[in-house]
């Protein structure tokens, strides 16, 4: 019965583990139909640690962005949120050939830095 949701408890330091929880209602989200719900365990504090780091950052409209490692769960959030969130101009990656790759991909990275055979300091120059 009712909604499938998922949350990041206020001052919880190691999170809980529990039937029922007591928590506000911004801190709650409703779960997307098409995710599990372990993997709507780690949207809050992938996507929080993201934005963090991009708005210290100083990421804003029209900025280019490097985000290193974009195939890994905090990487393909900070990609989403720099580009459709913070409207981020060009936003370049690294990530491995294949499977690295194809998530930056459809997370909307503008180019991916294969980094077993690109130089990503020469390739940002």
């Amino acid at each position: 019965e009712g909604d499938e949701i998922y949350v990041r408890l206020d001052d919880m330091n190691y999170g809980a583990m529990a039937e029922y929880v007591l928590c506000g209602i911004p801190e709650v989200a409703k779960k997307p139909s098409n995710i599990s719900f372990s993997e709507a365990a780690s949207i809050p504090l992938a996507g929080l640690t993201s934005l963090q780091a991009l708005r210290r950052g100083g990421v804003k409209e029209g900025s280019k962005v490097f985000i290193p490692g974009g195939a890994g769960g905090v990487g393909s959030l900070a990609i989403q949120i720099a580009k459709k969130m913070l409207k981020a101009s060009h936003v370049c990656t690294t990530a491995s050939p294949g499977k690295g790759t194809e998530i930056c991909d459809q997370a909307g990275a503008d180019r991916v830095i294969d980094y077993r055979s690109e130089d990503f300091e020469k390739v940002l120059r």
